[in-house]
This record gives structure tokens, sequence and C-alpha cells, in this order.
């Protein structure tokens, strides 16, 4: 009982904003070092930004163009992504270039984060400024900037915790998810928009339980209002929250919407300036794939209905994106958990929604709740709108680009909404909750990562023909039975004809080169590979499986992580079929090899 009273007296002292920096701090010091460099989603072009930031280059050129030393860029080179994502790696690469100075030659080098906010990039351009006067290495400096950037981040998510009167566990549920961590502990701007429209919202919350506003109040929400929503361009959904503030806060209601009008004013000039600085073309040339953004923008006008049907199937509705929200680490589609993960991770998440935190000081009201889901609604669907205006193709019924890391912070909104409804109290069980909960997902990201990079080095390329079985339109039987081996494909697309491959039990991938100029190996807009495998005794079952496939070299060449696709089924890979499609010539498949 002694131990048992210990223990509850140690949780009753220890804040939440503490236990967060417990579990956040360490996590993200092991991913900063742990995950390969730019491995991240965009960590290249983020990487650029920063470094031209610290020489003071706070706007690209009218290319998007930015000064890079020649061994910086070499270092992209060194840990090309394509490759890495191939199982083409090794810690040895990273022991090899932690020594050398940063060469005195550089060229011009395009970053299509060039558009965005400096504010975004003052932590790590802070690392590499720091880290350069020590003369470290290019390798050494690039994990300082990252160092930066993560301690900045989880300062800013720390005060939120801190000072929000409610809802602490939410913030830190959010923050310590995996894709939230391979945020901070990267060169990306999205980490720097997270913390600071977390610390907003909770500058919000806190103030609208005030019973009268001061000057100094009113300056503080301003000043936060100015460099918390403007990190990242398309985030300023979030002054709506400023709704929380009451009428009966301000000596007068003519004050308060001066206030209002004031607040909303200069954020949008400042939006204005901000984007005039970083692209003075972006009114008749704004950031992202040449498409006709006008006839987007039309065709949103004149087809609301038809753009709705798009957000709520492609957005509202699309499990990808809470995937992706949750953790799909590496570059976008490379190291995801078990379906079984992403579901636990859910369910869990509910218990906080579900359970109020004794130590909440008010309860949201209906109208307080309905302006925080209205928010949600405009800020996800501002999001995909500027996505499907500046990278989509015109008239597209699906919105490229978009991605679930996007929607962590409008999430917050979302949660709040339905936060403490069911009256639901804990104080000491929901801290051992959310000690388990944030542990849970840091080691087991951790340990996610460490297998994918370090425990299996597949180095050893093993070009093989006896692997390689073609037998086109006949039943599975057939195709197994009857092994024909070849070392070259050709194949007629009018014939439908599809490709089988036999998987040897420990390889860790495949990989294909094409003749074809105009193919796609997968439907749009994920397709499918065929995965056959054996389960319930030798049994064979068929699954329709979104494969890690990755194009390479100009689209022509094409690599399935075998590995990680093993991990998701959670059993041995009998064979793969790949489909070819949207070709309209015969080609050739060729150069198959098998990687071990």
């Amino acid at each position: 009982m002694n131990l048992l009273n210990k223990i509850k007296n140690i949780l009753n002292k220890c804040k939440y904003e503490y236990i967060f920096l417990f579990v956040a701090l360490p996590w993200g010091l092991i991913q900063v070092f742990l995950m390969p460099p730019f491995q991240v989603p965009d960590e290249p072009v983020h990487f650029y930004r920063a470094w031209g930031i610290s020489n003071i280059q706070l706007a690209c050129d009218n290319n998007n163009q930015i000064s890079i030393p020649n061994n910086i860029i070499e270092l992209e080179n060194i840990f090309d992504v394509q490759k890495i994502a191939r199982g083409l790696f090794s810690p040895s690469i990273i022991e090899n270039n932690l020594n050398g100075t940063v060469s005195a030659q550089s060229q011009k080098i395009y970053s299509s984060a060039c558009p965005y906010n400096p504010e975004g990039y003052i932590p790590q351009a802070l690392g590499i400024s720091f880290s350069r006067l020590l003369h470290f290495s290019p390798l050494e400096i690039f994990y300082a900037g990252r160092l930066f950037n993560l301690i900045f981040t989880l300062l800013l998510i720390f005060f939120a915790i801190k000072i929000t009167p409610i809802g602490k566990t939410i913030f830190i549920m959010l923050s310590l998810l995996p894709m939230s961590i391979h945020q901070f502990a990267s060169y990306s701007n999205d980490a720097l928009t997270i913390g600071g429209l977390f610390l907003f919202t909770a500058i919000i919350l806190y103030f609208s339980k005030q019973k009268q506003l001061s000057n100094n109040n009113l300056i503080l929400i301003s000043i936060g209002s100015l460099l918390l929503t403007q990190i990242k361009p398309g985030y300023f959904v979030f002054l709506i929250l400023l709704l929380f503030l009451k009428p009966s806060q301000f000596k007068k209601i003519k004050s308060y919407i001066s206030f209002l009008l004031l607040i909303v004013s200069l954020n949008l000039l400042l939006l204005f300036i901000l984007n005039i600085l970083n692209n003075p073309d972006f009114i008749l040339k704004p950031p992202g794939i040449t498409v006709n953004y006008y006839e987007q923008i039309i065709y949103i006008i004149f087809h609301p209905i038809q753009y709705a049907y798009i957000l709520i199937k492609d957005v509202f509705l699309n499990s990808l994106y809470i995937k992706q929200l949750i953790g799909i680490l590496g570059p976008l589609i490379i190291l995801q958990f078990p379906n079984i993960f992403y579901i636990i991770v859910l369910i869990a998440s509910s218990v906080f929604i579900i359970v109020k935190n004794e130590e909440d000081s008010f309860t949201l009201t209906k109208k307080q709740r309905l302006v925080i889901l209205l928010a949600f609604i405009i800020q996800v669907t501002l999001i995909s709108t500027i996505l499907y205006i500046t990278y989509t193709s015109p008239k597209s019924n699906i919105i490229n680009g978009l991605q679930g890391r996007y929607f962590i912070a409008p999430v917050l909104l979302l949660i709040f909404s339905a936060y403490g409804l069911f009256n639901i109290k804990s104080k000491i069980l929901l801290k051992i909750f959310t000690l388990i909960f944030s542990f849970g997902l840091f080691f087991y990201s951790v340990y996610t990562i460490y297998t994918y990079y370090y425990e299996k080095e597949h180095l050893i390329i093993k070009p093989t023909g006896n692997e390689v079985i073609f037998n086109p339109l006949t039943d599975l039987n057939t195709q197994f039975n009857n092994l024909t081996v070849i070392n070259e494909i050709t194949l007629n697309s009018k014939k439908d004809s599809n490709i089988i491959i036999k998987i040897p039990a420990n390889a860790t991938g495949i990989s294909w080169k094409s003749t074809a100029k105009n193919i796609s190996w997968i439907p749009p807009k994920l397709g499918f590979v065929r995965v056959y495998y054996n389960t319930n005794n030798q049994k064979e079952e068929f699954s329709n499986k979104i494969a890690d496939w990755i194009p390479l070299e100009n689209n022509n060449e094409f690599f399935i992580n075998l590995f990680l696709l093993k991990k998701q089924i959670n059993n041995k890979i009998y064979s793969i079929m790949i489909i070819p499609t949207n070709s309209e010539e015969n080609f050739k498949m060729l150069d198959f090899k098998i990687y071990y």
C-alpha cells in the first residue's frame, strides 16, 4: 500500500506538460539521428530553404533557386531517397560522411519550399548557422538543423499544454503520434506549424475564460495570431477561434467587433505581404505544378455539387489520410505500420476524447463546440481546395498532393468539438493511460524504424532469371505447375498480359525495367499489386494489397519493397502478380533483380 500511495502521490504532482517532455524529448532525439537523412517527406527542399535563410536569403530568386555549397548538394545524392527506399542503406554510409568541411564552391538549386514563410525555418537555420560556426561537417550540420527544429517545436507544445485550461491530454495525444514526431525531428516546416497552431489554440482557450481582457492580453493575442497562424500558408482559418472571446470581456461591444476585424485584417495583410516577398508572381503564378488554376477555380464555382462530392469522397471519407495522420514514415509510402496498429491507436485515442481530465477548469459550451467544428470543416476544405487548384489537373475527380500530416493541427479542432461530451472524469487513471499510450507509440515507432533501416542490411544485389515466371491469361494452378523461366519478357498490351513473379523466401525486394514510355504499373489513384500468400495449413489465398512500389529512373524502372510488404500482411509472400496498364505499345520488361 505504501508503494501504491507513493506512485499515486508522484502522479498527482506530475504535470502533463512534463509528461509530454518526458516522452517526446528522448523519442525525438532518437529519431533525429535514427532516421537516415532526407527520409522525411520533402526534407531535401526544406533543408535547402533553411540553408538559404541561414545565409540571410529570406526569399529565393525568381526561379525559386537557392545558392547551396557543392558538397551539401552531394549529401542528398549520398542519401538518395530512391536508393534508400530500395533498401540500399547501411550505417557505414553515415560513418563515412561524418568528416569534412563545407565546400567553398556553390551552385544554385531549385527548392519547391521557396514560397513558404521564412518563419517556419528559423530553428533549422539557427541550427545550421551555429554548427557552421563550430566548423561541423556537412552531415553534422544536417543533424544540427533537425535537432534545433525538434527543440523549438517541443517548447511550443510544452507551453501549449501548460497554459491550456482544458484538454491537455488531447494536445499530448496528437503531438505524440508517430507522424508528429516524424515531422518534429526533421527539417519540415510542418513541425513549427503544428506547434504554433497548438500554442495559438491554447492561448485562445486560456483567455476565453477570463472575465475581462486587458490591453496587454489583447496585444498578446494579436502577436500570437500574427506569429503562430502564418508559419505555413492556408492555416489562417484558426482565427475563427477568436470567436471564443466574448463581448462581455471588452469594455464595449464596439471594441469587441473592432478588435476582431483588426486582427483578421492584419493577418490577411501579413499573408499578402509574405506571399509577395516569397513569390512576387504568386497572383499570376501561384506555387504548384504547372496546371491551369483559373480553370480549376471556375470549375469549382460552376460545379459546387461535383466538387463537394470530390471533397467528401477523396478527403473526408478517405481512410488513407487517417493512416498518414497517425504515421506512414519515411518518404510518403515507405514505412507503414500493420493495419492493427492504426486500429489500436484509434481506439486508444477515443479514450482521450471520452474521458475528461478532472483538472479541466471549464467545459466548452454548445456554441463553442459548433464554432470549433465549423473551423475544422472550413480548414480541411481550404487546405484541400488550395491543393486542388494549384497541384491537380483541371476537372480531376481526385486531389493531388494532399497528405494526412496536413490535418494534424485541424484534427485538434475536431476532437475538441466532441471533448468531454460524456462527462466521464479521471485524474490518476488518465495519467497512467497517457503514459502507457505515449511510451507504447514511442517504443513501437523506434523499433519499426530500426528494424527497417538497420536490422537487415540488404545491400547485395543478385540479378537472377529463374525467379521470373511468365504465363499470361492462365489459371493460377497452371501458372505455378508449369513454370517457364525467361530473362526478358515482351508484352503485348492488347492481350492484357500479366506477370507473375515467384518470391524466394528470403527476398527483400524486386525491381525491373521497361522499354515502354507511356505505362502505368498500377491503376489510378493507388491501384494494387496482387499478392498471393499461404495461410490456414498451406491453403492458398488471395489479397488485393497496395504494395510499396516506387518508380525509378524517369519512371521506367520500378521497385517493390517485399521486406515491408511481408510485415504488413504478417505472412510469407508466395508470389506477386504485376498488372501493366495504359500502354499503347508492345514493350519489353527486362533486367529483373531480386534483392536479399
